[in-house]
């Protein structure tokens, strides 16, 4: 029989920060949450080498200050004897406990050392990813400006709201989660919803699109309409929702070809992808616009899981719009996309007429907003709510 440690297991949930969460199913963990979780169990085998990639994806500032903290704290520590690699992109801050990089290309190592003997070597990266971040951008938004905004919701009226909240609480177990939140968004906003991980971000937006427990609450209005029961229903008001989000990615089957990927998103609550037939020419013809329009047309009758992750990224951003939705909703959508892909995401976004509520960490992975809503205190009923 495996002994369990229970002494390290505590000594790692305090370092990460995973206090309370012990008794709680992973699918109930935030994305931050999730891999703070994950990083504790490697950790608790100390291994003698760990390869982690991307170890602060999807993680705010604080939650990302405490796994650098643990992972310089273990790389150093005598007893352990744990050698650790990770992997960043080129425009990542390279953490200063890290001794040695290797930098690599599609083509193998280019150059390897001490981390300080390639200090110019790592800024140079820097530059030449902002410069191509520029190009891209400019290539893509003017390709994209031929078709000025893409979606038909045009004549929106931005005067009227579309979600209203008036003193809306959420509690698991007599805790609030949400308290007294009041909050109006109204047509055509696009919001950064900010807060660290395990905050509320995500409970957030799942009572915007039913998918909660406690949605059904007549302080909640959406497009107008009361959540109170038996005046909305799940798939009716999905129809007019368009979500992605890693979560979802996951789950995604992995056998349909990105068109029938893409069609999904014309059904609510399914991933069985409709027929040419039942789809009819008009959709048919709107989903090869936005394939060709973001340059992944020659992808459309391969196998959603045999193109890159971060295609399968874009992907599903293109599903989630696809059936022109008023709520745009991305929770982590962009995050661990190469750049180019990212640019076409971002763009893609900024295009939209649509309401969009979208959650990130990373500034340069989040779309264009004008306004956001930051709910750190949102289990104590505190808000800051205001313009970009």
């Amino acid at each position: 029989n495996t002994i369990i440690d229970n002494s390290k297991i505590n000594n790692l949930i305090h370092k990460l920060n995973l206090i309370g969460l012990q008794g709680q199913f992973l699918t109930t963990l935030s994305n931050g949450q999730f891999r703070r979780a994950r990083i504790a169990k490697s950790l608790y085998s100390e291994p003698s080498l760990l390869c982690i990639d991307d170890p602060f994806l999807g993680l705010d500032p604080v939650a990302t200050k405490t796994v650098d903290n643990i992972l310089m704290k273990t790389s150093h520590d005598e007893n352990i004897k744990t050698t650790i690699v990770i992997g960043l992109r080129n425009q990542d801050d390279i953490p200063e406990w890290i001794d040695e990089v290797v930098i690599v290309n599609e083509t193998g190592i280019v150059k390897s050392g001490r981390r300080l003997d390639l200090l110019d070597d790592l800024n140079s990266l820097k530059r030449n990813f902002n410069e191509k971040h520029k190009i891209l951008e400019d290539r893509i938004s003017k390709n994209m400006g031929k078709i000025k905004k893409i979606e038909q919701n045009n004549l929106i009226d931005p005067t009227k709201s579309i979600v209203e909240m008036n003193s809306t609480t959420v509690s698991y177990k007599n805790k609030p989660i949400i308290k007294d939140l009041t909050w109006n968004v109204k047509n055509g906003e696009k919001w950064h919803i900010r807060g660290r991980n395990g905050s509320g971000k995500t409970t957030l937006l799942s009572l915007i699109t039913l998918d909660h427990p406690q949605s059904w609450n007549k302080s909640i209005k959406v497009f107008g309409i009361e959540r109170s029961p038996g005046k909305v229903n799940y798939f009716d008001t999905n129809k007019f929702i368009g979500f992605t989000s890693p979560e979802l990615h996951a789950l995604y089957p992995k056998k349909h070809t990105v068109f029938q990927t893409i069609s999904t998103g014309y059904i609510v609550g399914s991933y069985i992808p409709p027929t040419i037939e039942e789809l009819g020419n008009e959709k048919v013809n709107r989903i090869n616009q936005f394939l060709k329009l973001l340059e992944i047309d020659n992808l459309k009758g391969f196998k959603f899981g045999e193109i890159h992750v971060s295609k399968q990224k874009l992907v599903l951003l293109i599903r989630s719009i696809i059936n022109n939705p008023k709520i745009l909703i991305l929770d982590e959508a962009l995050s661990a996309m190469t750049d180019e892909d990212l640019i076409k995401g971002k763009c893609l976004i900024d295009q939209l007429n649509t309401t969009c509520l979208i959650i990130g960490h990373v500034e340069n992975e989040i779309p264009k907003c004008n306004k956001y809503i930051l709910v750190n205190d949102a289990k104590r009923g505190k808000y800051e709510i205001g313009d970009v």
